[in-house]
């Protein structure tokens, strides 16, 4: 065993808070990135358990912060985590703990660092009248609220009180770039913009999504296929040794998109951004259709106790949104930290037919409803490979819940369905009333031994990309 330790400072807290997560790989750097990737993801469920407090915590008194109310919880940074190194003989495991007494520390000065840099920006942009000097200034604060407010969100969670505040909003920043910034008029020149300044190699482009959805639309598609043509980039981000990830905000007359990259501890290394006039993007589509849905899914999830899952599909990240095309294939896999209980649920949001219905994926006379326990604990398991990808294309997920085993028996309770002519069991209602149903079913009336957890996956399928999709 091998003990590496990030980083260390002084204990602020007084009641510790600890939260730990597991990690695999082939060799050790890989363990420990998937160990770290799973303690942000379990840090992100965590806030989303308590939507409410920390939508407060992000947005304070400036409201105009709320479009981060439902992104900031993911791609959480990880300071001054313990890391433990088991090597087997075929695969290596890694525990990683973020422990409050170690951590709070580290993140209360990482908010006060960023809280100085901000204020030093503003004074030079108060003091310069040049338009260069301005921009490259309001872009770093662009990139330092979004990592304020993410640390504070850390803080938070391992207990920390009275956090400072900034007084100026993502929202004004914006706005002052937007005034500064030239409007582009192809969505090639905006991706050539995007990628200025950024050299790194071995990079993970992840849809630039909408800044409230997970859903990925063709003009964001278009988007990352041209950035991926002027930068060193990976297919998946299992391997990548950086992220990229972006946003965009749809006005009257523009869109305004900005990119992130981050490195493995989730900081972020560079920012970039746009404004592309709508003669890029008339021909293609760029509106959210999922809006409601999203909302339901991110406001709140099912969490008590120490039980931790996950679903995914096998070398893609649920964070970074999951774009996929006609022909592809998928292995969906699950992790859980106990023995468990589990059930899913598919929700189908294409233009044509919008259902939720139970996946039969059940074990021992149970049609829905299976079991993870002995060997395969902190592991990833498949329980389906080889997925294709295929007509009809649209945004999807995949909701699971799961509860711990007491005296060998599962309490959950699976919603009803009835099955309909193309073979899917549906459940009555629009696919966010089920979710927010089905959660209610599942976590009301428990016993407090019995412990609770959700985890999903969303992704986008589309049809394989024509010349004309990938217009100027």
């Amino acid at each position: 065993m091998i003990k590496l330790i990030i980083s260390t400072l002084l204990a602020l807290s007084l009641s510790a808070i600890t939260i730990t997560a597991d990690g695999e790989g082939r060799s050790k750097d890989e363990a420990i990135k998937d160990a770290l990737s799973s303690l942000s993801s379990q840090l992100a469920v965590e806030v989303k358990s308590d939507y409410n407090r920390y939508k407060s915590v992000i947005d304070g008194k400036y409201q105009n912060n709320t479009t981060q109310k439902i992104t900031t919880s993911s791609n959480l940074p990880i300071l001054s985590a313990d890391i433990d190194v088991y090597e087997g003989q075929n695969s290596v495991t890694v525990i990683s703990e973020l422990d409050s007494k170690k951590a709070l520390g580290a993140y209360t000065l990482e908010i006060k660092r960023v809280q100085n840099e901000i204020k030093q920006s503003l004074k030079i942009i108060k003091t310069t009248n040049s338009s260069d000097i301005k921009y490259k200034n309001y872009t770093n604060i662009l990139s330092l609220i979004s990592s304020f407010n993410k640390h504070k969100v850390v803080a938070t969670l391992l207990g920390a009180n009275d956090l400072p505040s900034i007084e100026i909003s993502i929202s004004e920043i914006k706005n002052a770039i937007l005034k500064l910034q030239k409007k582009v008029d192809s969505l090639e020149l905006a991706s050539i913009i995007l990628s200025q300044g950024i050299n790194q190699k071995n990079i993970y482009i992840s849809p630039i999504k909408s800044s409230v959805s997970q859903e990925i639309t063709q003009f964001a598609r278009v988007l990352k296929s041209k950035m991926a043509q002027k930068i060193n980039s990976t297919n998946t981000p299992q391997n990548a040794d950086f992220i990229l990830r972006g946003s965009y905000e749809i006005s009257k007359n523009s869109i305004f998109a900005i990119i992130n990259l981050y490195d493995q501890n989730s900081k972020i290394i560079k920012t970039n951004t746009t404004t592309i006039m709508p003669k890029a993007y008339k021909d293609l589509e760029y509106k959210i259709k999922t809006l409601s849905f999203d909302a339901s899914m991110n406001s709140a999830v099912v969490k008590s106790g120490k039980l931790n899952v996950s679903v995914g599909f096998k070398g893609y990240s649920r964070a970074n949104g999951i774009d996929l095309s006609d022909g592809d294939s998928v292995d969906i896999v699950i992790k859980t930290n106990k023995s468990m209980c589990y059930f899913m649920i598919g929700h189908v949001l294409h233009d044509s037919s919008k259902f939720s219905y139970l996946l039969p994926i059940g074990d021992d006379g149970d049609e829905w409803i299976n079991r993870v326990g002995g060997e395969d604990i902190n592991r990833y398991v498949t329980i389906a490979d080889d997925i294709p990808i295929a007509s009809p294309f649209g945004t999807e997920s995949l909701q699971m819940f799961a509860s711990t085993i007491i005296k060998g028996r599962c309490t959950l309770r699976v919603p009803k369905c009835s099955e309909n002519s193309d073979g899917y069991c549906v459940i009555d209602g629009k696919p966010e009333d089920v979710v927010s149903g089905t959660r209610g079913l599942n976590f009301k009336k428990k016993k407090q031994r019995i412990e609770n957890a959700e985890a999903s996956v969303s992704w986008t399928s589309f049809a394989s990309q024509s010349p004309s999709s990938l217009r100027e």
